[in-house]
């Protein structure tokens, strides 16, 4: 069965109960169900995980075999020190899925005490096969002493684990993600952070509902200096076939080499700064993703700028607008879009490198391998010495080739090298037509 290891655990989650076999409630069903047809229903029960630990030190998750599970495979909230090794989570011969959501979620990992999966496998999840997210909470409340925040658990990914008494907080600015100032925690509560000194004045909280967003109220978000993941390793695993992206990452010293990443509906990696659905969020610093094949990313097209993205691998950052007007058509309710540089006062991403990979697409796609949107609030980025491999159609056919593999926003600075790569149109019997990248 595998073992798995932990030096402290603080809390442990509640048994979970499933119901009758054959008895399911459905609801927002975008198509209809037909008798005898296969069908999948991801996130049905995604808060039953298989492996779920919270709080946890230490961890090590070794020779494990998940085939089935009704949530998430292994999640861990607020955990440190977390090794998964020659670990399996892989659909049953002729099912869909392995789990119904995500694969690996870590959430609020501390910084400093890390992440390392090796040598593991992760096939058929209903979400992303491997996730590290870190959370914006939205402040819906500040007292009239200016000393307590109110923290909106309503709000999706919202806990109070991620802080911490004598922690660091950022406050932010939910529409353009500019820091607007810092503060040390004094006290925890239920639902409330008391600060060390007192809010400036200049800074409001508005309730994250409908009517602030008509009203043109942007969100007031706080985010724990120490939920940060680092450093990250990923090396030597086979993650893909799976609705969403191989990887979502957010983390500080990352690196991402020798893996296989194929068939994923979304990019291969996907590294967005989100305040718009998910409300997840840190620096992407110092990291290197190398020595990577990466085996027809974007299934699911493009349509989507959160789910989807843009590209094999993608640097983004959205954030929720509110009461948004584009082309003299407004939306009442907000709109999420393209964070840029100049208004975030910040940079999301240094020293990004990606090299020696291996990127081939089978169905044709001319999506970027790697862009960057305008004001993508990038330093030090490089794109070297990979190869990149766009099959025939299967009548022959050319593929859509996209105008650069590589796009860089103009906001972007400090460019790293972008060099050595090579592009090929190929066909089955081996002919390639190079192509300027």
């Amino acid at each position: 069965f595998g073992h798995v290891y932990y030096d402290q655990v603080h809390s442990t989650p509640a048994a979970v109960t499933y119901p009758s076999p054959g008895v399911m409630s459905l609801s927002g069903l975008k198509g209809p169900l037909t008798v005898g047809e296969p069908t999948v229903i991801r996130h049905a029960k995604f808060k039953d995980v298989t492996f779920s630990l919270y709080d946890a030190t230490n961890v090590s998750i070794s020779d494990v075999r998940i085939h089935s599970g009704v949530g998430q495979a292994i999640a861990c909230t607020t955990c440190g020190g977390i090794d998964v090794t020659r670990t399996a989570v892989v659909p049953d011969a002729g099912e869909p899925l392995s789990v119904n959501a995500g694969g690996i979620v870590l959430g609020g990992v501390r910084r400093g005490e890390g992440v390392r999966v090796v040598d593991s496998t992760v096939i058929g999840t209903g979400d992303d096969t491997f996730n590290v997210v870190t959370h914006y909470c939205v402040v819906s409340a500040i007292s009239s002493d200016r000393t307590t925040i109110t923290i909106d658990l309503s709000a999706l990914g919202a806990s109070m684990t991620y802080f911490a008494v004598q922690r660091g907080i950022q406050f932010v600015n939910s529409s353009n993600m500019a820091v607007l100032t810092r503060a040390t925690i004094q006290e925890v509560g239920r639902t409330t952070l008391t600060l060390s000194n007192p809010l400036p004045a200049s800074i409001t909280a508005q309730p994250h509902n409908e009517p602030s967003l008509r009203a043109g109220l942007w969100q007031l978000v706080v985010f724990a200096d120490e939920s940060v993941a680092s450093p990250v390793v990923l090396t030597g695993n086979r993650f893909g076939r799976n609705i969403g992206r191989n990887v979502l990452m957010r983390g500080v010293d990352v690196t991402i080499s020798d893996n296989t990443f194929e068939y994923a509906l979304g990019p291969a990696v996907l590294m967005n700064n989100d305040l718009c659905v998910f409300f997840g969020g840190a620096v992407i610093t110092n990291a290197t993703i190398t020595r990577n094949v990466i085996l027809s990313p974007l299934l699911g097209g493009m349509a989507n700028p959160i789910s989807n993205a843009y590209g094999a691998m993608y640097l983004g950052a959205h954030v929720l607008v509110p009461r948004y007007e584009r082309n003299g058509q407004l939306s009442p309710h907000g709109e999420c879009v393209q964070a840029t540089a100049s208004g975030a006062g910040r940079l999301l991403y240094h020293n990004v490198d990606i090299s020696d990979n291996v990127f081939t697409f089978e169905d044709g796609l001319g999506a970027s391998v790697l862009p960057t949107f305008e004001g993508s609030l990038t330093a030090g980025l490089s794109f070297r010495n990979n190869t990149v491999v766009r099959m025939l159609a299967a009548n022959g056919s050319m593929p859509a080739l996209p105008h650069n593999e590589v796009v860089v926003g103009a906001e972007s600075r400090e460019l790293g090298t972008i060099s050595g790569n090579t592009c090929a149109v190929a066909a089955p019997n081996g002919t390639q037509w190079p192509y300027i990248c």
